[in-house]
Protein backbone atom coordinates (compact mmCIF):
# COMPACT_ATOMS: atom_id res chain seq x y z
CA UNK A 1 0.00 0.00 0.00
CA UNK A 2 1.31 3.83 -0.78
CA UNK A 3 1.79 5.05 2.30
CA UNK A 4 -0.30 8.48 3.18
CA UNK A 5 2.65 10.61 3.95
CA UNK A 6 0.26 13.69 5.47
CA UNK A 7 -3.06 14.10 7.12
CA UNK A 8 -5.75 14.98 4.40
CA UNK A 9 -5.73 17.87 2.83
CA UNK A 10 -7.56 20.95 3.32
CA UNK A 11 -9.44 20.55 -0.36
CA UNK A 12 -9.91 16.58 0.88
CA UNK A 13 -11.60 17.21 3.99
CA UNK A 14 -13.68 19.82 2.22
CA UNK A 15 -15.29 17.75 0.20
CA UNK A 16 -15.73 15.25 3.24
CA UNK A 17 -17.28 18.00 5.34
CA UNK A 18 -21.20 17.60 3.83
CA UNK A 19 -21.36 14.78 5.50
CA UNK A 20 -20.41 15.76 8.98
CA UNK A 21 -21.90 19.15 8.42
CA UNK A 22 -24.12 18.71 11.95
CA UNK A 23 -21.37 17.42 13.93
CA UNK A 24 -18.04 19.84 14.11
CA UNK A 25 -17.65 19.16 10.13
CA UNK A 26 -14.45 20.34 9.16
CA UNK A 27 -12.99 18.17 12.56
CA UNK A 28 -14.48 14.97 11.78
CA UNK A 29 -14.63 15.18 8.13
CA UNK A 30 -10.59 14.97 8.32
CA UNK A 31 -10.58 12.31 11.02
CA UNK A 32 -12.98 9.90 8.93
CA UNK A 33 -10.46 10.50 5.99
CA UNK A 34 -7.61 8.99 8.38
CA UNK A 35 -10.36 6.52 9.55
CA UNK A 36 -11.05 4.80 6.30
CA UNK A 37 -7.17 4.95 5.22
CA UNK A 38 -6.08 3.13 8.58
CA UNK A 39 -9.41 0.68 7.37
CA UNK A 40 -7.52 0.76 4.00
CA UNK A 41 -4.41 -0.69 5.61
CA UNK A 42 -6.17 -3.06 7.68
CA UNK A 43 -7.84 -4.56 4.40
CA UNK A 44 -4.24 -5.09 3.69
CA UNK A 45 -2.84 -7.01 6.64
CA UNK A 46 -1.97 -10.19 6.88
CA UNK A 47 -0.48 -12.42 9.98
CA UNK A 48 -0.04 -16.14 10.18
CA UNK A 49 -1.17 -16.38 13.61
CA UNK A 50 -4.59 -14.73 13.45
CA UNK A 51 -7.57 -13.21 11.20
CA UNK A 52 -8.37 -9.70 12.63
CA UNK A 53 -12.13 -9.12 11.70
CA UNK A 54 -13.26 -5.46 12.03
CA UNK A 55 -16.13 -5.24 14.83
CA UNK A 56 -18.01 -2.50 16.67
CA UNK A 57 -20.05 0.63 15.27
CA UNK A 58 -17.00 1.31 12.72
CA UNK A 59 -17.76 -1.76 10.79
CA UNK A 60 -21.46 -1.13 11.22
CA UNK A 61 -21.01 2.11 9.58
CA UNK A 62 -18.83 1.88 6.47
CA UNK A 63 -18.83 -2.03 5.95
CA UNK A 64 -22.37 -2.57 6.83
CA UNK A 65 -24.05 0.43 5.84
CA UNK A 66 -26.53 0.49 8.66
CA UNK A 67 -25.81 3.42 10.87
CA UNK A 68 -25.44 7.13 9.86
CA UNK A 69 -23.51 8.36 13.01
CA UNK A 70 -20.02 8.89 12.92
CA UNK A 71 -17.70 6.48 14.45
CA UNK A 72 -14.01 7.40 15.38
CA UNK A 73 -12.82 4.14 16.75
CA UNK A 74 -11.56 0.69 15.11
CA UNK A 75 -12.38 -2.30 16.69
CA UNK A 76 -11.02 -5.66 15.79
CA UNK A 77 -11.51 -8.80 17.03
CA UNK A 78 -8.22 -11.26 16.93
CA UNK A 79 -9.46 -14.21 15.98
CA UNK A 80 -6.43 -17.08 16.56
CA UNK A 81 -6.10 -19.98 14.61
CA UNK A 82 -7.30 -23.27 16.67
CA UNK A 83 -3.79 -24.51 17.41
CA UNK A 84 -3.38 -21.06 19.10
CA UNK A 85 -6.77 -20.86 20.81
CA UNK A 86 -6.41 -24.69 22.07
CA UNK A 87 -2.40 -23.96 23.08
CA UNK A 88 -1.54 -22.59 27.13
CA UNK A 89 -2.50 -19.55 28.01
CA UNK A 90 1.39 -18.47 28.39
CA UNK A 91 1.59 -18.78 24.34
CA UNK A 92 -2.10 -17.54 23.56
CA UNK A 93 -1.28 -14.32 24.92
CA UNK A 94 2.19 -13.62 23.41
CA UNK A 95 0.59 -14.48 20.20
CA UNK A 96 -2.24 -12.01 20.78
CA UNK A 97 0.33 -9.45 21.91
CA UNK A 98 2.55 -9.88 18.83
CA UNK A 99 -0.14 -9.99 16.55
CA UNK A 100 -1.90 -6.81 17.88
CA UNK A 101 1.85 -4.97 17.86
CA UNK A 102 2.56 -5.87 14.48
CA UNK A 103 -0.84 -4.52 12.94
CA UNK A 104 -0.35 -1.36 14.81
CA UNK A 105 3.11 -0.78 12.95
CA UNK A 106 1.12 -1.90 10.26
CA UNK A 107 -1.30 1.07 10.48
CA UNK A 108 1.49 3.23 11.72
CA UNK A 109 3.80 2.29 8.42
CA UNK A 110 1.04 3.14 5.99
CA UNK A 111 -0.08 6.20 7.87
CA UNK A 112 3.58 7.73 8.76
CA UNK A 113 1.97 10.54 9.93
CA UNK A 114 0.49 9.32 12.56
CA UNK A 115 2.00 9.13 16.02
CA UNK A 116 2.33 6.68 19.07
CA UNK A 117 0.63 8.23 22.17
CA UNK A 118 2.88 8.38 24.96
CA UNK A 119 0.21 6.45 27.06
CA UNK A 120 1.09 3.06 27.27
CA UNK A 121 -1.26 0.07 25.82
CA UNK A 122 -4.19 -1.23 27.52
CA UNK A 123 -3.53 -4.86 28.52
CA UNK A 124 -6.32 -6.07 30.75
CA UNK A 125 -8.60 -8.95 31.34
CA UNK A 126 -5.14 -11.60 31.18
CA UNK A 127 -4.25 -10.23 27.68
CA UNK A 128 -7.13 -10.30 25.85
CA UNK A 129 -7.49 -6.90 24.91
CA UNK A 130 -5.09 -4.05 23.42
CA UNK A 131 -5.57 -0.57 23.24
CA UNK A 132 -3.41 1.84 20.77
CA UNK A 133 -3.82 5.06 20.49
CA UNK A 134 -2.38 7.04 17.60
CA UNK A 135 -2.19 10.13 17.45
CA UNK A 136 -1.83 13.41 14.59
CA UNK A 137 -1.87 17.25 14.37
CA UNK A 138 -5.15 18.07 12.44
CA UNK A 139 -5.08 20.95 10.45
CA UNK A 140 -8.59 21.85 11.75
CA UNK A 141 -8.87 21.02 15.27
CA UNK A 142 -11.91 21.04 17.52
CA UNK A 143 -11.89 20.80 21.05
CA UNK A 144 -14.29 17.83 20.98
CA UNK A 145 -12.94 15.24 18.35
CA UNK A 146 -9.72 13.83 19.52
CA UNK A 147 -7.09 14.13 16.87
CA UNK A 148 -5.94 10.25 16.95
CA UNK A 149 -7.10 6.76 15.97
CA UNK A 150 -7.84 4.17 18.75
CA UNK A 151 -7.25 0.81 17.81
CA UNK A 152 -8.57 -1.69 20.35
CA UNK A 153 -8.19 -5.57 19.26
CA UNK A 154 -9.61 -8.27 21.51
CA UNK A 155 -8.72 -11.77 21.39
CA UNK A 156 -11.70 -14.05 21.45
CA UNK A 157 -13.02 -16.83 18.93
CA UNK A 158 -15.42 -16.14 16.41
CA UNK A 159 -18.84 -17.99 17.45
CA UNK A 160 -20.86 -16.70 14.33
CA UNK A 161 -19.36 -17.01 10.48
CA UNK A 162 -17.57 -13.73 9.33
CA UNK A 163 -19.29 -12.51 6.44
CA UNK A 164 -17.43 -11.41 3.37
CA UNK A 165 -17.66 -8.21 1.40
CA UNK A 166 -16.09 -5.84 -0.52
CA UNK A 167 -13.55 -3.36 0.90
CA UNK A 168 -13.01 -0.16 0.35
CA UNK A 169 -9.74 -1.30 -1.52
CA UNK A 170 -11.64 -3.43 -3.58
CA UNK A 171 -10.50 -6.93 -1.59
CA UNK A 172 -13.02 -9.12 -0.47
CA UNK A 173 -12.51 -8.98 3.25
CA UNK A 174 -14.27 -10.55 6.18
CA UNK A 175 -16.08 -8.85 8.77
CA UNK A 176 -18.10 -9.63 12.18
CA UNK A 177 -21.43 -10.07 11.23
CA UNK A 178 -24.45 -7.64 12.28
CA UNK A 179 -26.16 -10.21 14.54
CA UNK A 180 -23.14 -10.72 16.42
CA UNK A 181 -22.09 -6.78 16.88
CA UNK A 182 -25.46 -6.83 17.99
CA UNK A 183 -24.72 -9.42 20.64
CA UNK A 184 -21.92 -7.29 22.01
CA UNK A 185 -23.86 -4.23 22.31
CA UNK A 186 -27.15 -6.03 23.85
CA UNK A 187 -24.22 -6.75 26.68
CA UNK A 188 -22.93 -3.44 27.27
CA UNK A 189 -26.60 -2.24 27.62
CA UNK A 190 -27.86 -5.39 30.43
CA UNK A 191 -23.85 -4.75 31.68
CA UNK A 192 -23.03 -0.94 31.94
CA UNK A 193 -26.17 0.96 31.79
CA UNK A 194 -28.70 0.13 35.14
CA UNK A 195 -27.49 1.47 38.17
CA UNK A 196 -24.92 4.24 36.78
CA UNK A 197 -24.19 7.04 39.43
CA UNK A 198 -23.15 9.03 36.23
CA UNK A 199 -24.73 8.91 33.00
CA UNK A 200 -22.00 8.41 30.65
CA UNK A 201 -22.99 10.21 27.22
CA UNK A 202 -20.75 7.72 25.38
CA UNK A 203 -22.91 4.45 26.32
CA UNK A 204 -25.85 6.19 24.53
CA UNK A 205 -24.22 4.80 21.14
CA UNK A 206 -25.16 1.19 22.07
CA UNK A 207 -29.28 1.44 21.99
CA UNK A 208 -28.37 4.30 19.46
CA UNK A 209 -27.67 1.20 16.80
CA UNK A 210 -29.40 -1.37 18.64
CA UNK A 211 -32.78 1.32 17.55
CA UNK A 212 -31.49 1.86 14.59
CA UNK A 213 -30.66 -1.58 13.10
CA UNK A 214 -33.87 -2.96 13.96
CA UNK A 215 -35.14 -4.35 10.89
CA UNK A 216 -31.61 -6.47 10.22
CA UNK A 217 -31.88 -7.90 13.96
CA UNK A 218 -35.45 -8.60 13.75
CA UNK A 219 -35.33 -10.49 10.32
CA UNK A 220 -31.80 -12.70 10.80
CA UNK A 221 -33.42 -13.39 14.57
CA UNK A 222 -36.89 -15.36 13.50
CA UNK A 223 -34.14 -18.35 12.42
CA UNK A 224 -31.47 -18.29 14.37
CA UNK A 225 -28.46 -20.93 14.46
CA UNK A 226 -27.72 -22.88 17.30
CA UNK A 227 -24.72 -20.36 18.29
CA UNK A 228 -26.95 -17.37 17.81
CA UNK A 229 -29.77 -19.17 20.04
CA UNK A 230 -27.57 -19.61 22.57
CA UNK A 231 -26.06 -16.17 22.46
CA UNK A 232 -29.57 -15.02 22.98
CA UNK A 233 -30.21 -17.74 25.79
CA UNK A 234 -27.39 -15.88 27.47
CA UNK A 235 -28.26 -12.74 27.32
CA UNK A 236 -32.17 -12.78 28.42
CA UNK A 237 -32.38 -12.07 31.88
CA UNK A 238 -33.88 -9.16 34.36
CA UNK A 239 -31.10 -7.18 33.65
CA UNK A 240 -31.97 -6.12 30.13
CA UNK A 241 -35.33 -5.68 31.33
CA UNK A 242 -33.58 -3.10 34.55
CA UNK A 243 -31.74 -1.77 31.47
CA UNK A 244 -34.80 -1.04 29.03
CA UNK A 245 -36.71 0.26 32.60
CA UNK A 246 -33.41 2.69 33.11
CA UNK A 247 -34.02 4.08 29.41
CA UNK A 248 -36.47 5.99 31.15
CA UNK A 249 -34.51 8.09 32.86
CA UNK A 250 -34.79 11.50 32.10
CA UNK A 251 -30.62 12.01 31.98
CA UNK A 252 -30.58 9.36 29.13
CA UNK A 253 -32.54 11.59 27.07
CA UNK A 254 -30.31 14.38 27.69
CA UNK A 255 -26.96 12.25 27.20
CA UNK A 256 -28.81 11.25 23.83
CA UNK A 257 -29.43 15.06 23.09
CA UNK A 258 -25.69 15.83 23.92
CA UNK A 259 -23.88 12.79 22.40
CA UNK A 260 -25.98 13.45 18.94
CA UNK A 261 -25.14 17.21 18.83
CA UNK A 262 -21.39 15.88 18.29
CA UNK A 263 -21.60 12.48 16.49
CA UNK A 264 -25.15 12.61 14.32
CA UNK A 265 -24.44 13.24 10.75
CA UNK A 266 -28.32 14.10 10.41
CA UNK A 267 -30.85 15.76 12.07
CA UNK A 268 -32.70 14.10 15.00
CA UNK A 269 -36.63 14.04 14.17
CA UNK A 270 -39.83 12.07 14.02
CA UNK A 271 -40.88 13.73 10.71
CA UNK A 272 -38.04 13.58 8.19
CA UNK A 273 -37.54 11.19 6.36
CA UNK A 274 -34.02 11.16 6.66
CA UNK A 275 -33.68 12.11 10.07
CA UNK A 276 -32.32 10.03 13.08
CA UNK A 277 -35.13 9.07 15.74
CA UNK A 278 -36.23 11.18 18.80
CA UNK A 279 -35.13 9.64 22.28
CA UNK A 280 -38.79 8.04 22.56
CA UNK A 281 -38.79 6.87 19.29
CA UNK A 282 -35.68 5.18 19.64
CA UNK A 283 -36.67 3.81 23.16
CA UNK A 284 -39.84 2.00 21.78
CA UNK A 285 -37.65 0.70 18.89
CA UNK A 286 -35.15 -1.21 21.31
CA UNK A 287 -37.74 -2.33 23.41
CA UNK A 288 -39.53 -3.96 20.15
CA UNK A 289 -36.50 -5.57 19.29
CA UNK A 290 -35.47 -6.68 22.29
CA UNK A 291 -39.05 -8.37 22.02
CA UNK A 292 -38.53 -9.71 18.65
CA UNK A 293 -35.24 -11.40 19.45
CA UNK A 294 -36.44 -12.76 22.12
CA UNK A 295 -34.11 -11.29 24.87
CA UNK A 296 -36.99 -10.51 27.13
CA UNK A 297 -37.65 -13.40 29.79
CA UNK A 298 -42.00 -14.42 29.65
CA UNK A 299 -42.15 -13.05 33.01
CA UNK A 300 -41.47 -8.91 31.57
CA UNK A 301 -42.83 -9.53 28.11
CA UNK A 302 -45.98 -7.73 29.18
CA UNK A 303 -44.00 -4.76 30.47
CA UNK A 304 -41.98 -4.45 27.45
CA UNK A 305 -44.52 -4.80 25.71
CA UNK A 306 -45.73 -1.44 27.04
CA UNK A 307 -42.75 0.55 26.42
CA UNK A 308 -42.39 -0.58 23.05
CA UNK A 309 -45.85 0.94 22.40
CA UNK A 310 -44.89 4.50 24.53
CA UNK A 311 -47.02 3.28 27.51
CA UNK A 312 -44.97 2.46 29.73
CA UNK A 313 -43.98 4.65 32.80
CA UNK A 314 -41.43 4.72 35.55
CA UNK A 315 -43.99 5.95 37.92
CA UNK A 316 -46.79 3.53 37.85
CA UNK A 317 -47.53 1.89 41.34
CA UNK A 318 -47.68 -2.00 39.86
CA UNK A 319 -43.60 -1.71 38.47
CA UNK A 320 -41.71 -4.13 40.00
CA UNK A 321 -38.55 -1.96 41.14
CA UNK A 322 -35.45 -2.39 39.69
CA UNK A 323 -31.55 -1.62 40.20
CA UNK A 324 -31.32 1.31 38.00
CA UNK A 325 -31.11 4.83 38.97
CA UNK A 326 -33.43 7.65 39.13
CA UNK A 327 -36.66 7.22 38.33
CA UNK A 328 -36.68 3.96 36.98
CA UNK A 329 -35.80 2.85 40.35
Amino acid sequence: MTPMHEPPSRRDTGLNASLYERCHSYARAEKDLIVRQALRAWEGFRHPDATLALDGGTCLTVYHSLLNRFSEDIDMRVILTDELQHAPAERRIAAFHEVSQAFKEHVNEALPFLEKSKKKSRRPRHGRIETHVLLYQGRMPHERVPPGVKLELVQKPNRLPLESVEGLTGRSIQITSTMEISMGKWQAVRERLPGFAVINAPLIRHPWDLGTMTRALTRTAQQPSPALAKMIEKRRDIALTLALRDLHDPDWEKAYADYARRMATRAISDIRPDAEPTWPTLRKRVAGVALDMGLVPIQHRAEVRKMAAGQWSPHQPDQTRGRGRGPSR
